[in-house]
Parts: structure tokens; sequence; C-alpha cells
């Protein structure tokens, strides 16, 4: 070998070194720059994409991607909500048992999980269960988990300590739309109209995107004899989601008993009845339709 040769062969070797030791100090940077995420990442991703499959109406793959996000991190608090949401009004009540109750023991006192816990609990009849959520909720100073404790306590038989619940909510948060809500939920249960209308008002005012604000005050005007008011109210809860049954009914509901206009009201209370949750406003709105074709034979 010449001496130019071995000069050229030290130096291509020298170069492919130094080629080397820059890939690997930049494969090193670039992991260094780009961490394995953690579980939690993890998790909020897949719940993050579950609740985009569920906002686009795949509910199985929304609920696939959610049970990802509990096996990635099972105290996932979010993704715990999602899937206990959907399993609740699936009544699958176990299901949503078990999710919450493993999202609880690892977040205790977790207002946002307690909540439909709680409510869980009362469907499946564990009145222990029910109890410890509802005293861990009265501790609370969040006026959004007051405000659903007020009705939780309602359904339990306890309207007044749910006035009172509600009372502190407002207290707290005078313009939350919810728990003005609520108390004209309280108040409508006690046969309080006026009242009732005041706080459906209010929450209304607070929010005017709130549909079960529009839907509720519609039908405390139409009790009390105002239905020029109460469509209007109705009118409001469809052009923000002219797909809820509840809106759906209530509009065709007085629109058809006032004559108003017939044809729309028989269109609302079909698109009710035919409403794939089968809420209660749809077996209502079936109700109405067969009593109507009854009525008219």
């Amino acid at each position: 070998m010449n001496l130019d040769t071995h000069t050229m062969s030290v130096r291509s070797f020298s170069r492919t070194v130094l080629c080397l030791f820059a890939m690997t100090t930049l494969s090193m940077t670039t992991l260094a720059d780009n961490p394995k995420p953690s579980a939690t990442e993890t998790a909020l991703r897949l719940n993050g994409e579950g609740v985009a499959l569920l906002a686009k109406g795949d509910t199985e793959g929304g609920l696939a991607k959610l049970k990802e996000a509990l096996k990635a991190d099972p105290g996932c608090a979010e993704a715990a909500r999602n899937v206990a949401k959907l399993a609740f009004a699936g009544q699958r009540f176990e299901l949503a048992e078990k999710v919450l109750s493993d999202a609880l023991a690892l977040h205790p006192g977790d207002k946002s999980l307690l909540v439909p816990f709680a409510q869980t609990e009362a469907k499946i009849g564990n009145k222990e269960g029910f109890a410890n959520a509802i005293d861990q909720l009265k501790g609370t100073c969040d006026a959004e988990a007051l405000s659903s404790l007020s009705l939780l306590l309602m359904a339990q038989g306890n309207p007044v300590e749910a006035d009172a619940a509600v009372d502190e909510a407002i207290a707290l948060d005078e313009h939350n739309a919810e728990a003005c809500f609520n108390k004209g939920v309280i108040a409508e249960a006690g046969g309080n109209l006026a009242d009732a209308l005041t706080c459906y008002e209010r929450s209304v005012r607070h929010d005017p995107k709130f549909s079960r604000g529009w839907i509720n005050l519609g039908n405390v005007q139409d009790k009390l004899g105002r239905p020029d008011d109460a469509i209007a109210s109705y009118e409001k809860a469809i052009a923000l989601d002219k797909n809820d049954p509840f809106a759906q009914f209530n509009l065709g509901r007085v629109l058809v008993q006032g004559r108003r206009d017939i044809d729309r009201g028989m269109s609302l209370l079909v698109a009710a009845a035919e409403n794939k949750e089968k809420t209660p406003a749809t077996r209502a709105a079936v109700l109405f339709l067969s009593d109507l074709l009854k009525a008219s034979k």
C-alpha cells in the first residue's frame, strides 16, 4: 500500500467513524426529544379519539377506544366518566359502577366521579354506596358538585336538603346556569310554578345556549297558560338542537293541541317518537300520537 492510498484509507475510515458518531448522537437526541408517552398521556389521547368517534355516532368504536384508555391508565377520570355515561345510558349499571369504583380508588373524593357514582348506586339500589357518595359530596365547596347533589337529594326524597344544597351552589356561583335550573326543578316539583319560572329564566339568561333550560321554561309557561311564550322557548331549544326529542315533543304537542300548526306539530312528534335513544320524551311522543289516533276514530 503506497502512502497516498494509505492516507486516503485513514481519511475514509475517519469520515466513516465521524458519520456513525453523528448518526448515533442524532438518534439519541431524537429519543430524548421524543420520549415515550406516559400512561396518562396515552389514556388522554385514546379518550379524545373515543369522544371523537362518539360525536360521529360510532358508539361501539368510541366505547372500544375509551376502554383502551382505561386499560392504559385505570385512573383516567375523563375516560371513566365517559365509559360510565355510555354504560348508564345503556342500562349497564354494573359496568358503570366498576369503572367509577376503580377510578375513585385512585382519585378518592373526586367530585366529577362521585356524582355519576352516586347516580349509579341509586339505580343499582346500593344504599350504602349511595349514602357514602352523598356524604362526601356534602362536604364540598364546588358549585357544580353541590348543584348535582341537590338533584340526587331530591331523588332520594329530601327536598329540604336538596334546596339547601342548590342554594349553597348558587351562593358560590350566582351565574351557574345548571344550579339555577336545578333550583327551578325543585321548585316545580314542589308545585311552586312562579319560583320555577324565575329560576328557569335566570338559567337561560346566564347561558342562552342551555337547551334544557329553554325546554323547562317552556313547560312552566305552558302550565301557567302562556302558550305563545312556551312556543317561543321551545323554538329556542329546537334552534340549539333540532334533534332533541324533548324539544320536538313539547313543541309538537303545543302546536297540535293549540291547532297552531298541526302539520309541523305532527312532524315533530313523529321525529321524537322515532328517536333511537328511546328517552322519556320518545315514549311520551308515542303515547301522545297513539291517543290522537284513538281520538280520530
